[in-house]
This record gives C-alpha cells, sequence and structure tokens, in this order.
C-alpha cells in the first residue's frame, strides 16, 4: 500500500466521525517509526515500542496510530489486538486527545485496514489491562502457558520445554490408526498442527545455528 492508502486510516476515518473534508484537517504533525515507552505510575519504564507512523490532529484533537504487518499470517483485528492496544496508550502519555484510532495494515493477506477507536476511558482502562498482564507475566513463579496465539511467533519456542511438551501431547494418538481416533483426540491433533509443522521447519535451522550438523 502507498502513501495515500496509509492516509485513508486516519484522514478517512478522520472524516467519518466528524464530518469535516480531508483538506481541512491539514494540522497535524506525522511521527514515524519513533519509539515510544510505557511507564508505570511511579514513572518507571516497563516496556517499549515502535509504531510505523503516528499522526497527531490538533482539530480535531485526535491521535491516529498505523502499524503494518507484513507476513502471510493474519493478525488479530484491531479491537483484539494487544499490541496496537498498547501503541495506543504508550503514544497517549505523550499525545493528549479526545480520541486515539488504531489502524492495522495487512497488505499480503487484505486490502481491507483493520481499525478501532478509543476515547480517554478506552484509554486509562486498557492501560490498567496492560500493566497487570505486565506484573502477571513477570512474577517470580509465573507460568508458560504454550498455545498457537501465545507462541507463534516466539523464537525461543524450539527451546522451551513448556512449548515441547505441549506439542508432543499428540504422541497419545500414535498408537491409534487415524480412522480410530475420538473426537477428543482429533482435536487434540487439529489444535497443534500447524505448531508441528513449524516446528519441524524450524528445528533444522536451530540445529544449524548450535553448529552440531
Amino acid at each position: 500500500m502507498g502513501g495515500t492508502d496509509m492516509r485513508k486510516c486516519g484522514v478517512h476515518l478522520l472524516r467519518w466521525q466528524t464530518g469535516k473534508a480531508a483538506s481541512s484537517m491539514i494540522d497535524h504533525i506525522e511521527i514515524r517509526e519513533t519509539t515510544f515507552s510505557f511507564h508505570d505510575d511511579d514513572g518507571t519504564e516497563l516496556f517499549t515500542g515502535t509504531p510505523d507512523v503516528v499522526r497527531v490532529y490538533q482539530q480535531p484533537r485526535v491521535v491516529a496510530v498505523e502499524d503494518f504487518k507484513y507476513g502471510r499470517i493474519e493478525v488479530q483485528e484491531a479491537a483484539l489486538n494487544l499490541q496496537l492496544r498498547a501503541y495506543l496508550v504508550m503514544v497517549a502519555e505523550v499525545h493528549q486527545a479526545d480520541w486515539y484510532y488504531g489502524c492495522l495494515i495487512q497488505p499480503r493477506t487484505t486490502n481491507r485496514p483493520h481499525i478501532v477507536r478509543y476515547d480517554r476511558n478506552d484509554i486509562a482502562l486498557a492501560r490498567l489491562e496492560i500493566k497487570e498482564i505486565w506484573k502477571a507475566c513477570h512474577a517470580a513463579d509465573a507460568p508458560r502457558t504454550p498455545s498457537i496465539s501465545a507462541c507463534v511467533f516466539c523464537h525461543g519456542r524450539t527451546i522451551c520445554p513448556e512449548h515441547q511438551s505441549w506439542l508432543m501431547a499428540v504422541e497419545k494418538n500414535a498408537h491409534l490408526p487415524v480412522a480410530q481416533w475420538t473426537d477428543d483426540q482429533m482435536d487434540l491433533f487439529e489444535s497443534r498442527r500447524s505448531a508441528l509443522l513449524k516446528f519441524i521447519e524450524d528445528a533444522p535451522n536451530r540445529v544449524r545455528s548450535y553448529g552440531t550438523y
């Protein structure tokens, strides 16, 4: 997608929301590939993120955050996407607005951008949610719970004991012909199938990186 399509995520939505013509909304700043931070209540930086494009409009007071995904696996829609939610919260720490738009653009999977809109109360609630997730993940006894969605983008999955145990649960089915699998056994296999294929694809490269063959 080119610049015209990118601008549709911000300006076109602002037209829909406010009824203003696109030409009347040139009073904005555009920030590209800049790192923002998520801070705890005491000012401690917890993590950072770098959205592709941030547009800050003065009239109306709106912020539009755009993020491109060039992979061939479609990511969660904007309303559910935690990374986009974190970007919006981080940008809101720096740029105050009445409305925040998040836009995911996936040119290799769809021509339709995924868009979500937050008001200031939504940002506050999202901030609380993200802080709770952060604290749970960094607790001393935090469990690792593998799943398709949790592990698909993790580079450590080929050496993660929990992930491998989760994958190899399908071995329970190995003693039976597929035609004799129960519905539960079939569900177990289907829930791991794509991850198993990815594991088989990644494992040789991982072995080579350790110089063992």
